[in-house]
């Protein structure tokens, strides 16, 4: 008589980028988790800068996990991780419950990187989640629409990589007609987008000279109300001051025994597997990989979608699969001013790449909904009539004209 062999346990830690798309692959498989995060809702963190201009607001850019993941025949359980025991295989959650795991899967995530400086988070808006968006959005207009400014009111952006350029784009986009504010970008390397082609780092300044102060190798050491003290000497007075530092590691994966120091990700073999405790898996950007030099969501999907076939191969006691990251370009934007492609060390720059950044936001998240029911369809329809609204479509028409004679190509 054949003896149906028990489900194992899976429970998975986190559901924005990596958990879900491990949590849609496992679905398919016919595998079934047991998911812990106390955020309600999944943010698509690659758009959220276009809230600062509101172009986007947050219901454009989220849903919520436990429809999906319901729909998928996933337990969700709205509520923190506490602590790990490894010899018991089991987890402690924050009401005190504890669950046993066969596998167990940690999509953490990351925290913002202060560097050191103390009470950014007094002092700056940091720029980690949807609601950190909206609350830059709303100090800069309610900064744009007082009915008299000071002479050299200041709006300070700490960080020149993605998060810092976008974040200007949007604030420029809004073409701010008050000849007093001024925005300084405060970047530590040499120039903007140091990793990259030096196209990008050329077209943003030149387009933004007349508008914005470049300040490079140079670091924020300090903030106060209203001051941003540099390494240089120099004080910026600030109205309001953005913090895009960039990610580090969450405390809570040293906490937990994951890593071995506060500033560690977490170590995984080539399939994704703890390095010490292989039973543990872990994906999206709370790991340390190597030869991924940043964290963007198609890595994370993927690394979700890999270790859900590799929990389906464990069960069968099959060869795992390894890691292998894909070679998918990146899109960045500077408002509406230009976009980047960067593959590698090749870069093309266009305003009509600008529809391509668009058209990725919308199938993201069509991917990431899963569009099915009712109530999926009808938000799904929502981001749609932005994307074919006339103000968009006369947009991205003006600027796929103007693309045809600013287009330019770096191959490192």
């Amino acid at each position: 008589m054949h003896v149906k062999k028990p489900e194992e346990k899976i429970l998975v830690i986190g559901a924005n980028v990596a958990g879900l798309a491990l949590c849609k692959a496992l679905a398919t498989k016919g595998l079934r988790a047991t998911v812990i995060d106390p955020k309600p809702d999944f943010e698509w963190f690659p758009n959220m800068h276009e809230i600062i201009s509101s172009e986007k607001n947050i219901s454009l850019l989220s849903f919520r996990k436990e429809n999906l993941l319901t729909k998928l025949n996933h337990e969700y359980i709205p509520l923190c991780l506490e602590e790990i025991d490894y010899d018991l295989k089991q987890v402690k959650l924050s009401d005190s419950r504890v669950l046993a795991f066969d596998k167990l899967v940690i999509a953490m995530g990351g925290v913002n990187q202060s560097y050191g400086v103390k009470s950014v988070d007094k002092f700056a808006r940091t720029f980690k989640s949807l609601a950190d968006a909206e609350m830059i959005r709303k100090d800069f207009f309610n900064l744009m629409n007082r009915k008299s400014i000071d002479k050299h009111e200041n709006i300070v952006i700490v960080g020149g990589g993605v998060e810092g350029v976008e974040v200007l784009g949007e604030i420029l986009k809004c073409n701010p007609k008050h000849k007093n504010i001024k925005v300084h970008l405060i970047n530590s390397h040499s120039r903007l987008f140091h990793e990259f082609s030096p196209l990008i780092n050329n077209r943003v300044t030149q387009s933004a000279k007349d508008s914005v102060n470049f300040y490079n190798n140079v670091k924020v050491v300090r903030l106060s109300k209203d001051n941003v003290y540099l390494s240089n000497g120099e004080k910026i007075s600030a109205k309001l001051i953005i913090w895009t530092g960039g990610v580090c590691p969450s405390k809570k994966l040293l906490e937990l025994g994951l890593t071995h120091s506060a500033d560690e990700w977490i170590p995984v073999d080539r399939s994704l597997r703890h390095t010490r405790y292989k039973d543990i898996y872990a994906i999206g950007d709370c790991v340390s990989f190597r030869g991924l030099k940043s964290k963007q969501a198609y890595y994370a999907i993927e690394m979700g979608q890999l270790v859900a076939e590799n929990l389906s191969l464990a069960s069968s006691h099959k060869k795992l699969k390894n890691f292998v990251p894909s070679s998918k370009p990146m899109v960045v934007t500077f408002g509406d001013k230009d976009a980047f492609l960067i593959s590698g060390k090749t870069c093309i720059a266009s305003t009509g790449l600008l529809a391509l950044k668009e058209l990725v936001y919308q199938l993201g998240m069509i991917e990431m909904e899963q569009v099915t029911g009712l109530q999926s369809i009808i938000h799904s329809m929502d981001r749609l009539s932005h994307l074919f609204s006339i103000k968009t479509i006369n947009k991205f028409a003006r600027l796929n004209i103007n693309a045809i004679f600013n287009t330019s190509v770096s191959l490192g």
